[in-house]
């Protein structure tokens, strides 16, 4: 896997350039007179005064996804033409070879046309030549076995729950309706991203632990009718009266089998909370 990344992109955006290739593809006039406006409206800075923008262009922006296609395209047609196996995401570009050897040279073409004809630098971090499960793309990689399958990398796995930390936190008198309505946008987009891995481990043990935090959030709200609620709910008499009677927390209770009968998997589902392995 050859991975390269550009150094300073969206910096080094020449307006002239990409507006000639905007007017190949845009036929319409009053468009491209209104792109064109857009990009010499200038940037307001934090002094109150309008700065203007000969170059570049502002990452992370609305024109950011727009402009660096256009202008990494022609290197696309490139690889293409070569016959190598690529994929692209704005800056970042992953080249499959056969060996180290080819691996080297396609790294060494890739730096002199984008030096010689693009004009623009490869991060000298970002540049290596490696096996595909020692490499990144877009927050995915693979397995190290013969079948090589695609699973998600280990610091996105970490970030997840940071997430659903930051955004959701004790529930303060919320419902636990209320509570799965909060992760269900954060779950969604993580698993339109994420759900083509095809190992499905990392993401079903994120469902337990979410199903764990909620459990743990909303475990405790019957009070002094808890044993009577844990036995309507299909729990039997014994473990009920154990389960109320605990003197550890909410947490370390959300892994008893009470709760796990109380509100299984398809109590969750029934609320509206997206699975990460489905599909």
């Amino acid at each position: 896997m050859v991975d390269s990344d550009r150094e300073q992109l969206c910096d080094r955006v020449h307006h002239d350039v990409w507006m000639s290739r905007v007017r190949q593809r845009v036929q319409d006039r009053r468009g491209v007179r209104w792109i064109h406006r857009f990009r010499n409206a200038g940037v307001l800075t934090l002094e109150g005064s309008v700065e203007p923008t000969a170059a570049g262009t502002p990452p992370g922006g609305p024109r950011s996804p727009r402009r660096a296609p256009l202008r990494l395209d022609a290197r696309d047609k490139e690889l293409e033409k070569r016959g190598h196996r690529f994929v692209r995401s704005a800056d970042e570009a992953n080249i499959s070879v056969r060996s180290q050897q080819a691996g080297e040279r396609g790294m060494a073409r890739v730096t002199r046309f984008r030096k010689r004809k693009r004009r623009l630098q490869v991060k000298a971090a970002k540049r290596a030549v490696d096996r595909p499960w020692n490499r990144t793309c877009l927050g995915g990689t693979c397995t190290t076995r013969q079948c090589n399958r695609g699973q998600v990398r280990e610091q996105a796995r970490k970030a997840f729950p940071a997430k659903v930390r930051a955004r959701t936190g004790r529930p303060r008198g919320r419902t636990i309706r209320q509570s799965v309505a909060e992760r269900r946008p954060l779950r969604r987009g993580w698993r339109a991203f994420f759900g083509v891995a095809e190992v499905r481990s990392p993401r079903r043990d994120l469902d337990t632990w979410i199903r764990r935090r909620l459990r743990s959030d909303h475990g405790q709200p019957w009070g002094r009718r808890g044993d009577r609620e844990l036995r309507t709910r299909g729990v039997g008499r014994q473990l009920a009266w154990h389960t109320v009677q605990s003197a550890h927390g909410p947490w370390r209770l959300s892994q008893r089998p009470a709760l796990a009968i109380a509100r299984p998997q398809r109590y969750f589902a029934a609320l509206g909370l997206p699975s990460l392995c489905a599909g």
